[in-house]
């Protein structure tokens, strides 16, 4: 079943939109003074799915050059998911170094569960991606359909996290 181009559309618009406050938090960040480094491990995430990104680019490269016919408006907006993801995940992990570095609170876990909920979006999507291609055997493949539970569930502690923060911002206020 393919998603209408209207739903592709909407999702590119939001994750435009969630990179678009990212960035502005960064330049925020970056103006305070509080951005960190990057360590290893970030490294390595970053590289595993802007590895993904670039092959994928690749593939839609190849299969546009073959085409005879123009690629449908639903396909092409799809092209832009893997790259705002990976665009989503530079973010979330420099503001994610930035938060730990003040303290591990309800914020920096906020953007930890944040994090890892792009994260594993895109390692679900590299395991769609794999299943479908049959590079992976179908047992691996549907074990990765189970991984969209842990990301939906990454990316609702986030604003649990940033609630349970606010009450308590609150509470301090108060006394």
């Amino acid at each position: 079943m393919e998603a209408s181009p209207r739903a592709v559309s909407l999702l590119c618009e939001n994750f435009l939109t969630v990179a678009i406050g990212l960035g502005m938090v960064l330049r925020l960040y970056k103006r305070l003074g509080i951005l960190a480094k990057l360590k290893s491990v970030d490294y390595f995430l970053l590289a595993l799915v802007l590895g993904f990104t670039l092959r994928q680019g690749y593939q839609i490269y190849h299969l546009v050059a073959q085409e005879s016919d123009p690629p449908r408006l639903a396909a092409m907006l799809t092209w832009f998911n893997d790259p705002l993801l990976s665009c989503l995940l530079v973010e979330a992990v420099l503001i994610r170094r930035a938060g730990v570095c003040m303290g591990w609170g309800l914020i920096s876990k906020s953007w930890g569960s944040y994090t890892v909920a792009i994260f594993l979006t895109s390692l679900a999507h590299m395991g769609m991606w794999a299943d479908g291609y049959r590079y992976i055997p179908w047992q691996v493949g549907a074990i990765g359909w189970y991984l969209w539970f842990v990301v939906t569930a990454a990316y609702a502690l986030e604003p649990a996290y940033q609630l349970q923060a606010s009450f308590r911002a609150r509470q301090q206020l108060r006394t």
